[in-house]
């Protein structure tokens, strides 16, 4: 994809890490972590800077997949595992149900919803989606099912 490389190549670094650490604190965080995130987005604006955010969490979550079904001569960061621990367990069934969550909360973006219920529920599905135990699927987690 090649407008994604040029995204990714002129990428602030502190705004690529961004979608590392929202995926880090769904992955890894307490409830308490997802809310204290969540807080931090503005409470309107969905349709800038919040939806650039999730193009970053979705470029994280396809890093995830394309290290996962060992295509990690195709990836741009070999570092997934170390990054995000554990995430190279999660089944890619997992892993594209979780860029639906991705896609549900853009679509909710575009009908410009605060950001923070936006963050906090996409925080939420994704722990859900990701974490050990929790079944994969659409209507499986407690958000927009």
């Amino acid at each position: 994809a090649v407008g994604l490389a040029l995204r990714m190549a002129e990428a602030d670094p502190a705004q690529v890490e961004e979608g590392w650490d929202f995926v880090r604190i769904a992955l890894t965080g307490s409830a308490a972590d997802r809310f204290a995130a969540a807080a931090r987005f503005p409470v309107s604006g969905a349709r800038g800077p919040f939806s650039a955010t999730l193009d970053r969490i979705e470029e994280v979550l396809r890093e995830c997949i394309t290290n996962r079904v060992d295509c990690g001569d195709l990836a741009w960061h070999s570092d997934v595992e170390t990054r995000l621990p554990g995430v190279l367990g999660i089944g890619p069934d997992r892993l594209l149900s979780a860029l639906d969550r991705v896609e549900q909360a853009r679509i909710a973006a575009a009908g410009n919803g605060n950001p923070q219920g936006i963050a906090g529920v996409l925080l939420s599905d994704l722990a859900h989606e990701l974490r050990p135990g929790a079944p994969a699927g659409r209507n499986a987690g407690a958000g927009h099912g």
